[in-house]
């Protein structure tokens, strides 16, 4: 169960939390080193017992009920009304039923929402390494009398291949898409599909 309940922490990234604030790591190494090492004495057994237990209560109950209260970044925000949780009491009876994965499950808000949120950040966090994200756009050319740069259909710009790149990546552009010389009518309307998709 500490193998499983360390595997769980260091997944605390696909719903959005850090596995640092839990100390995934460092708990992973030493269930690790327990398990593969010299046998731990009964002090060193005990404090890794509660750093885990600390780490996993403090985890179901950011899973359950999020790190940040909402009524502090939307003034007018009231939650809605839900069960009483005791992450204490609920890592205990998962412990005891060898139900830590279901627990966790559990945990999570139940929400369709929240299922489609998990796939569009693990989506993502797939890109954030992709070619198309690692340079960024170069500045928009300067447009003749308006207040701010822009780019006008038909002209030309170094960041063309880059934002057609992205424009396919995204699904916006299909994927066989040339480099334009221009923002052609195709790029044009792609960027207005990407828009209307954002809103």
């Amino acid at each position: 169960q500490a193998l499983q309940a360390v595997e769980l922490l260091a997944a605390a990234a696909s719903h959005g939390l850090e596995p640092r604030d839990y100390a995934a790591k460092t708990l992973q190494q030493a269930v690790e080193r327990a398990r593969d090492g010299t046998p731990l004495r009964p002090d060193e057994t005990a404090r890794l017992e509660q750093a885990l237990t600390t780490a996993m209560q403090r985890y179901l109950a950011d899973l359950r009920d999020g790190r940040i209260d909402p009524r502090q970044i939307h003034q007018r925000f009231t939650p809605a009304r839900r069960e009483p949780f005791d992450a204490a009491v609920a890592l205990r009876t998962a412990l005891a039923q060898h139900r830590l994965p279901e627990t966790v499950a559990e945990a999570e808000p139940q929400l369709p929402l929240y299922g489609q949120l998990r796939e569009a950040l693990a989506r993502y966090r797939g890109w954030a390494d992709h070619p198309a994200w690692r340079d960024a756009l170069p500045p928009l050319p300067a447009a003749r009398g308006a207040a701010a740069a822009r780019l006008e259909p038909g002209q030309a710009w170094d960041g063309l291949a880059l934002l057609t790149q992205r424009l396919v990546v995204l699904g916006d552009l299909a994927p066989d898409t040339p480099r334009p010389a221009s923002y052609d009518a195709a790029l044009l309307d792609a960027v207005k599909l990407f828009q209307r998709r954002h809103g």
